[in-house]
């Protein structure tokens, strides 16, 4: 199931043009994807993090670009990046 969000005040400053979706969790971890299209006074700027529980700990591992869209072919390889990151406990 995808989750979509648009213009959620106070965590995007009320940008009309935002945009967050969920492409894929589960109980270990979330991918999530953010963009903002176009926001006056902003660079266009385009996020993919994955938010990943631990027994003790959360990780927070994310890519970002500014400035610049990224194609679908490199948008594809950050997304498999991510997924199959691994973080261990020290």
């Amino acid at each position: 199931m995808v989750k979509t969000g648009t213009g959620w005040k106070g965590v995007t400053g009320g940008c009309a043009t935002s945009r967050w979706t969920t492409p894929q969790q589960d109980s270990a971890s979330i991918l999530h994807e953010w963009r903002d299209i176009s926001c006056e006074g902003y660079l266009h700027q385009h996020q993919i993090g994955r938010v990943v529980l631990g027994k003790c700990y959360v990780w927070m591992l994310s890519y970002g670009m500014r400035d610049k869209e990224l194609s679908a072919d490199e948008r594809a390889m950050r997304i498999q990046t991510l997924l199959t990151a691994k973080v261990a406990e020290s």
